[in-house]
């Protein structure tokens, strides 16, 4: 999983100015009209800020212009997922473990969820057999 960090200097890799040049912390900032000073910018950047309030990643996603969900991956729906009720199954079991890393953890919600998942199955079809 990728760190506050890694997201942000992501974001000004890929996301440039008109005439392909990076922005710069200060040219953020302005752009913000400083909602964002240029050192929390930098500390950001660097990782020594990994929490930083709900205005500052909402000022981000309109300068960038990115979904809140690009800082959320984990909360966005994907395609792989065969049940929501499995989902949910597997994340009240998942939530006696936060003390895992995040990799750790998201290994055994992905085993948690497909082990749900055909736990369900099977009950449904012994459910219309019966």
């Amino acid at each position: 999983m990728k760190t506050l960090a890694d997201l942000i200097n992501e974001l000004f890799d890929t996301h440039r100015k008109p005439n392909g040049d990076r922005y710069t912390n200060k040219e953020v900032s302005q752009a913000l009209d400083g909602a964002i000073d240029q050192s929390t910018l930098s500390l950001l950047r660097s990782g020594r800020n990994a929490n930083p309030g709900r205005m500052i990643l909402l000022h981000l996603c309109r300068f960038f212009e990115v979904s809140p969900s690009y800082f959320f991956p984990e909360l966005t729906p994907t395609n792989h997922h065969p049940n929501t009720q499995a989902q949910g199954f597997a994340k009240v079991l998942l939530r006696g473990v936060q003390t895992f890393s995040p990799q750790t953890q998201q290994k055994l919600f992905d085993l948690l969820e497909s082990i749900a998942a055909e736990e369900i199955s099977t009950d449904e079809e012994s459910h219309d057999q019966a």
